[in-house]
């Protein structure tokens, strides 16, 4: 029995599943090819592209990813959802399928997103059993949104992710609290899809997802031999491998 059917026979007969989405319903991460998109191509509004793009890694390096990641959100300021949504699909189309690596302003990034196959089948296979299935993500809600309508259409995913407060149309920089980060992705499934009623499975691929899978039933890691995977090993929580 491969690891699909051992999942899909410990789930109960109803109820619904939460995905982190970078490295896991995808490969790579989608925020930060939205963010060197728009700092390689001087698209920002308010924000020089090389000074942001470099102060996000800086803080990544320092080992700050809540702040970089909440930066890199707040860095949308000053555009509206429809160009959030228009930018993302060029970014995607412009990033390209394959996996590889390139450098941007003295720093080496990943390049290419594609769908994760391994994480594909087993939404496909919930979504065939009617369960429903959220994304709770560490990324913009708006890109988010948008990157499931390309890698994951027909499936009717909800998404739940970082929200800027917008005012008359336009992004600010003022996030909208809980923050889906770490424990606050508790928080925000107990905000926005049930104050008590758990997921009967999440996924996810880093620590960043680790309060959400031990909130949740059946536990579900993308490996990518970080200390996640090592915790899965030794709570003997299921694996699945990265898709190639």
């Amino acid at each position: 029995m491969d690891n699909l059917n051992k999942i899909l026979n410990m789930l109960p007969k109803e109820g619904y599943a939460v995905f982190d989405f970078d490295n896991t319903c995808i490969i790579n991460d989608i925020q930060e090819a939205t963010l060197s998109f728009l700092c390689e191509n001087s698209l920002l509004k308010n924000l020089d592209g090389k000074a942001t793009f470099q102060k996000y890694h800086q803080l990544l390096e320092n080992g700050q990813t809540q702040k970089a990641y909440e930066f890199g959100v707040t860095s949308l300021a000053g555009f509206s959802v429809d160009e959030i949504r228009k930018i993302v699909r060029e970014m995607i189309a412009s990033e390209g399928s394959k996996i590889t690596k390139r450098d941007l302003f003295g720093i080496k990034i990943n390049k290419g997103i594609k769908r994760n196959e391994p994480i594909f089948k087993l939404i496909d296979s919930l979504h065939r059993k009617k369960y429903e299935i959220y994304v709770v993500s560490a990324s913009s809600k708006f890109v988010v949104e948008e990157a499931i309508k390309v890698f994951l259409p027909n499936y009717g995913i909800k998404c739940i992710g970082l929200e800027n407060v917008i005012d008359k149309g336009i992004l600010t920089e003022k996030l909208i609290h809980p923050i889906s980060m770490f424990g606050g992705k508790v928080d925000c499934i107990k905000k926005y899809i049930s104050k008590d009623k758990r997921p009967i499975l999440a996924a996810g691929d880093s620590m960043n997802d680790k309060e959400m899978l031990e909130y949740s039933g059946v536990k579900v890691v993308v490996d990518r031999n970080n200390q996640l995977t090592d915790i899965a090993r030794k709570k003997d929580w299921i694996i699945l491998p990265k898709g190639d």
